[in-house]
């Protein structure tokens, strides 16, 4: 699927920027860790769909490489 995939949050950052074409102004954006991403407690997701891009962002920096994956369902 090209409205899907799979990124990281580096150790000590607290978002990851998604680039891709799939992104609409009426997206719906899914996105579930697969690790644990202490100390964050919260996230959320901004959407820029006019530069094609998304952004996750954690309400913390993380302390170690926190996995993710994300659907973007139009």
């Amino acid at each position: 699927l090209k409205a899907s995939g799979s990124t990281s949050i580096l150790a000590g950052e607290n978002h990851v920027m998604i680039d891709t074409a799939a992104l609409t102004q009426t997206s719906q954006i899914i996105v579930t860790f697969n690790t644990n991403y202490q100390p964050a407690s919260k996230y959320w997701v901004v959407k820029e769909p006019d530069h094609q891009l998304f952004t996750v962002f954690v309400n913390y920096p993380v302390n170690s490489d926190t996995y993710l994956d994300w659907l973007i369902i139009n």
